[in-house]
């Protein structure tokens, strides 16, 4: 009996110092890749933060299968990455002419910073800009703070084309986790492995997520909003409020006109769990401030009463 103990513990010790041999090794070609490929380094910093949350933030019966989740869904969208680059490299890697727009956007920011001090852009870049021969023709639409995000990885990493779409990979494959804890907030267990699961391999959220567009960012910051909206409403949590504000700013830099819509929202989740008489006199001071304000904007409203209801008669 004894000597079984001991071989136990001896294949143990075992493989404890294989796992620990591993890990040197690994940390060691990771800092090695990392002097050629910097911002290796940010990569796996964001790919363990996510780890990070799964295992501090999901219950413990989940947490094995959540991770082996977002670790498939990486590899899957990854895969798609390279599939999709294979065939677009003859034009920069690009697939559709925003993800163009907005990195030639977002090295000019970074040129323009650099040479008058503050961010710009031109319709014919600069005989300074790598891109003197490509014309840009967004608009004010492909300034965005995704934009600026970009011109900060290149700023930072130089001019690499498939950072800024590696790192939306591990955001999209994120996505699952904050759906699994919206859902596990607000229903049970199952709901909430079914939606994590569904979430994380949508096929329009695969797609989206291994592009260089704002789509992403977007719809992870909108499921983070949600969670702390519900969480706040839950615990009452101060904490929550500050992370609530600082996600809303955020959101409102990719999508300004959505920054409206989400206040409604979160304004009207509020109204919904307050008590009936409280709500009763919030929802009349609402009607109140909505009537002050048509009325102190007459001439604007129904300047647009009267285009609505020409397109309607139309």
């Amino acid at each position: 009996m004894i000597d079984i103990i001991e071989t136990k513990n001896q294949l143990y010790l075992k493989n404890k110092n294989y796992k620990v041999s591993l890990s040197i090794l690994l940390g060691f070609l990771l800092g090695l890749y990392s002097l050629i490929f910097p911002y290796l380094n940010l990569l796996v910093s964001i790919v363990l933060f996510i780890i990070i949350i799964i295992f501090a933030f999901l219950p413990k019966e989940d947490r094995t299968f959540a991770f082996k989740l977002f670790c498939l869904a990486l590899i899957l969208r990854l895969l798609i990455l390279a599939f999709v680059y294979s065939f677009t490299a003859k034009n920069g890697g690009w697939l559709f002419g925003d993800e163009w727009g907005i990195s030639v956007y977002a090295w000019q920011i970074k040129d323009s910073i650099k040479e008058v001090g503050y961010p710009a852009v031109w319709q014919t870049p600069p005989p300074t800009s790598i891109f003197v021969r490509v014309p840009v023709s967004l608009g004010d639409y492909g300034i965005n703070g995704y934009t600026y995000w970009v011109s900060l990885l290149y700023s930072l990493f130089g001019y690499v084309t498939l950072l800024p779409k590696i790192i939306n990979s591990i955001l999209g494959a994120s996505t699952g986790i904050l759906s699994y804890l919206i859902a596990r907030a607000i229903f049970n267990r199952r709901v909430a492995v079914l939606s994590m699961i569904l979430v994380t391999f949508f096929p329009s959220l695969i797609f989206w997520s291994v592009l260089n567009l704002k789509d992403t960012i977007f719809i992870l910051l909108s499921m983070a909003i949600l969670y702390f909206v519900i969480r706040f409403q839950k615990s009452k949590d101060p904490v929550y409020l500050p992370l609530l504000i600082i996600a809303m700013f955020f959101e409102s830099t990719l999508r300004s006109n959505m920054l409206l819509i989400i206040l409604i929202l979160v304004i009207c989740s509020y109204v919904i769990m307050l008590k009936k008489h409280h709500r009763n006199v919030l929802i009349l001071a609402f009607f109140i401030g909505l009537a002050i304000f048509v009325f102190l904007n007459k001439p604007l409203f129904l300047k647009e009463l009267k285009s609505w209801l020409s397109l309607l008669i139309i």
